[in-house]
């Protein structure tokens, strides 16, 4: 059963995931949530038998506004079941408040939660996270399901980085896109969605494309590359392809890596790159270890069409090479851009948190999952028209 791109589990499927008692008679499972959303918290869950833990996804019914999405989620997953790279379900629990998601515990806990710590990620291992994300990407392709909100939350290790391995969680707002059915939907984290979900046009594979070029400009220098002031800006910067490598965030990174960014980030979703051809760029068959180019020059990229610049946008204030206060000063700017801090979810499996948060550039915060309405038409160039008024 199939409708606007939701998969519904079949029944083979429901009679190996659902489960016929209560959570609480073979797990225990911890009262207060490690993760929490705006319809989902999780908690760990320790079977009884070996004390093997897990991750208990709590669902409240009452607050999922659609509750097929919860089932395509479930579909999604048992789908992938046989992939290393996507988190593994094992059961479904119900009860008359929650759908209850048992899933595969990622110890080395989210992406977001690295850079938090490091701002950004060295070359060699950026090559390695990419690769099992696009490996994950791949699997999900080969079966016409576009992920949609690919972005460092909804990437989890097994352990830590160099070593662990990346996993895609979080399918809330996936969608299989068959021949037969034309998907068109204002989905995503409005610092990773593509130009076509801001037109409005068809969803295609390679929306998930544009946002791994995001992803792996973020990961290299610790700035999104499209933010502005507010969603609106960052939206017409997506749409212009205001796509720039300043110097002082992009000096140790190697020409390889940047035309990796360059050829995913191509507003014409034909002319991307697809995760079969990432996985084979030169980049990353490389391994990530290529000579630097360090007489690259680090011009504008965008597609002819002026930059629409930010404070919050990529600058030429450094990064690498300051001082240990300065660089402390520079990253509490970039956290806290109005003066106040917002709390970051770190909820790594549901980061549907209200839509009315606003997103800057910053990355060393939570960008949620939002449905991007932009007006009770959804006309594309009205859309264009506002921003640019």
């Amino acid at each position: 059963m199939e409708k606007s791109g939701l998969l519904f589990p079949g029944e083979a499927s429901r009679g190996r995931l659902i489960a016929d008692k209560l959570i609480e008679f073979d797990f225990d499972v911890e009262p207060h949530p490690f993760a929490r959303g705006k319809f989902a918290a999780v908690r760990r869950a320790f079977r009884r038998h070996d004390n093997t833990a897990f991750a208990a996804k709590y669902i409240r019914k009452r607050r999922r506004t659609s509750p097929e999405e919860v089932w395509h989620e479930v579909s999604v997953l048992d789908l992938s079941r046989d992939c290393p790279f996507i988190v593994q379900i094992y059961k479904v629990f119900e009860t008359p408040l929650d759908t209850i998601l048992l899933l595969e515990l990622a110890e080395g806990g989210d992406l977001q939660t690295v850079l938090d710590a490091e701002e950004y990620l060295d070359e060699l291992i950026c090559a390695e996270v990419l690769k099992d994300t696009l490996r994950g990407l791949l699997f999900l392709h080969e079966h016409s399901i576009a992920h949609l909100d690919i972005k460092p939350q909804n990437l989890v290790l097994t352990g830590p980085l160099p070593g662990g391995r990346v996993k895609l969680c979080d399918f809330g707002v996936s969608r299989h896109l068959s021949g037969s059915i034309e998907v068109r939907e204002l989905l995503g984290t409005p610092d990773y969605v593509s130009p076509e979900v801001l037109n409005y046009e068809p969803l295609t594979l390679a929306t998930d494309c544009w946002a791994v070029g995001v992803l792996t400009y973020v990961l290299l220098s610790g700035l999104s590359p499209f933010g502005g002031e507010c969603k609106q800006e960052t939206f017409l910067n997506i749409s212009q392809r205001a796509l720039t490598f300043p110097q002082n965030y992009f000096e140790s990174v190697s020409s390889l890596a940047i035309d990796f960014i360059e050829k995913l980030l191509i507003i014409n979703p034909s002319e991307r790159l697809t995760a079969d051809g990432g996985l084979r760029h030169s980049w990353l068959e490389g391994n990530g270890s290529c000579p630097m180019d360090s007489s690259r020059q680090q011009e504008p990229n965008n597609n002819h069409k002026k930059h629409n610049g930010s404070r919050y946008s990529p600058s030429a204030d450094p990064k690498r090479g300051r001082s240990s206060s300065d660089r402390n000063l520079h990253n509490s700017k970039r956290a806290n851009p109005g003066g106040q801090r917002r709390p970051r979810s770190s909820d790594q499996h549901d980061a549907s948190i209200d839509p009315t948060d606003d997103h800057s550039s910053v990355v060393c915060r939570t960008s949620e999952t939002c449905h991007l309405d932009f007006s009770a038409e959804k006309i594309p160039n009205r859309i264009i028209d506002t921003i640019c008024n």
